[in-house]
């Protein structure tokens, strides 16, 4: 799988690698990546146009999506020779076409076949055309990064919300528990003085009371 897009996406399938590069996002599977990256230990790219016999019609192609084109899947520019038909220099059909490829040939195998053999893989015209639905289905799969980013950003202003919900109730429930605590010393402290306080005068009163 090369899928290309200009807008940046969280792939939800497995092995997939984004790479970047002139403001573009490549999303790789694991085992094209792991191709090229062997292709581009084992050749250069000028013996790999040689190897894969890119022809004078689309060399220039390949050589210009060689160079627009993030490391190291740029080396496999040269199997786009392997269609002959006109491509433009357009970093979306170039990826769709290698994405049409690679999905029917393992490149890394393709080189070490005899030259007799490789001479015959050519691609029709359908292979500029067979990458949309598979590309479809990424889109469809993937998130957005900017959607990730706002909801994100969503669920983090809910927890600091809730976060001021529950310390503003504790600081009401402590302002109570204080309340309360300074309104029964202030009681106790009034009965105190008020109510078990006897004067002099009561005294003298019991005491001629007592006397009868």
């Amino acid at each position: 799988m090369i899928v290309f897009s200009k807008e940046r996406y969280l792939p939800t399938m497995i092995n997939t690698i984004v790479l970047f590069k002139n403001d573009a996002y490549f999303y790789i599977h694991r085992d094209v990546y792991d191709q090229a990256i062997i292709v581009s230990d084992k050749y250069t790219f000028e013996e790999l146009k040689t190897a894969v016999g890119v022809n004078g019609k689309l060399e220039e192609i390949v050589n210009w999506f060689y160079k627009a084109a993030p490391t190291p899947i740029n080396i496999l520019a040269p199997f786009i020779s392997l269609t002959n038909l006109n491509i433009d220099k357009d970093l979306e059909e170039c990826c769709g076409v290698l994405h049409t490829i690679t999905a029917i040939i393992n490149v890394k195998h393709f080189v070490n076949q005899p030259e007799e053999l490789r001479k015959r893989v050519n691609f029709s015209y359908l292979v500029k055309t067979e990458y949309e639905m598979p590309w479809e289905r990424f889109f469809m799969t993937a998130i957005k990064y900017s959607s990730s980013i706002q909801t994100i950003g969503n669920g983090m202003n809910n927890i600091l919300k809730d976060h001021a919900m529950d310390n503003r109730d504790k600081n009401v429930n402590t302002g109570l528990s204080n309340t309360a605590v300074e309104t029964g010393e202030a009681i106790k402290q009034e009965t105190g003085q008020e109510e078990f306080q006897i004067t002099d005068s009561e005294k003298e009163q019991t005491r001629r009371l007592l006397s009868f």
